[in-house]
């Protein structure tokens, strides 16, 4: 079975981007869309796009770019005008793999995430991307979205006042907060005890490995111009300390402390977190130690909050 969307080589200098194998009017409004989002902010090297039915076809320079970099614009690209123009969701398949045995993942099972028009239908989150980030797009309540933010690069009060932009615009949009989820990635770490020594001495080197693959994505495309902020990256990385980030900008430390620190989450109304283990180089063993001791000591106390 052929996954769509995919992109392509056509001969050294171009590159095909096709989004399906039917002729659907739907799906020619898609092409449209993405031709217009690389129009709108066009690469290095681009020398034209020829939208096709189906498909489009992106001519470029290989003196300055490559295909693997024009083909990783050419997704974005397509994701943002999916979300932007057709509410769809960005990602078309879903992988399962079987990690038993960690160091050799095997697929166990793939299949299509359903079409459906996501931004009447609602319950799902808006995706974390150029087109909806550059221009606060990402906080649309109007859309009937809930909110997907990636808190952990502020600190506590301001990630709370932009969540708080989310929350305060839902009823002028005639939806009840309680309606709505709002889901935060943190990278977390937990301890048998509280021991912030033992903790600075196993998650900072992953942490600052973390934080240099930001910068250095941030100087390819499409990040340059896509993002944002970015151009502060590495400013920020030349000041990381374990007490830029610990406490209130992870979910990090012994059961207390990991409990405190959700309850926190919970008042700034947030309703989802997801737990970024697997940051860095951090050894797949402490990786499943800190796992065990959040099941054990974390999560049946959550309950309670």
């Amino acid at each position: 079975m052929t996954a769509y969307p995919r992109v392509l080589p056509v001969g050294d200098a171009a590159a095909s981007l096709e989004l399906g194998d039917a002729i659907d009017v739907r799906l020619n409004a898609r092409v449209r869309a993405a031709d217009a989002a690389l129009q709108e902010r066009p690469f290095p090297g681009l020398r034209e796009a020829a939208p096709a039915y189906r498909s489009l076809l992106v001519l470029f320079d290989p003196g300055r770019i490559g295909f693997g970099d024009v083909r990783d614009y050419i997704i974005v690209c397509n994701e943002a005008s999916d979300a932007q123009y057709q509410g769809l969701e960005v990602r078309c398949m879903v992988y399962m793999l079987d990690v038993t045995v960690w160091k050799n993942p095997m697929m166990a099972d793939i299949f299509r995430v359903p079409d459906a028009d996501f931004l009447t239908q609602g319950g799902r989150f808006g995706p974390h991307q150029f087109n909806e980030t550059r221009d606060n797009k990402l906080y649309r309540p109007q859309d009937n979205r809930n909110l997907l933010y990636v808190a952990y690069h502020v600190d506590h009060p301001i990630a709370v006042e932009r969540i708080n932009w989310y929350r305060n615009a839902l009823p002028k949009f005639g939806r009840r907060i309680a309606d709505y989820e709002i889901c935060c990635p943190y990278h977390a770490h937990f301890l048998e005890r509280e021991d912030d020594a033992r903790l600075q001495e196993i998650v900072h080197k992953p942490m600052v490995e973390y934080g240099a693959a930001g910068v250095e994505a941030a100087r390819k495309p499409p990040d340059p111009t896509a993002y944002k902020g970015y151009d502060q990256r590495e400013a920020g990385q030349r000041a990381f300390t374990f007490n830029t980030y610990f406490p209130n900008r992870v979910l990090m430390g012994g059961p207390e402390q990991a409990i405190a620190r959700i309850r926190q989450l919970k008042e700034a109304g947030i309703t989802q977190v997801a737990l970024v283990v697997d940051f860095g180089s951090m050894p797949q063993d402490e990786i499943m130690r800190s796992m065990e001791v959040f099941g054990r000591k974390v999560l049946p106390r959550i309950r309670e909050i």
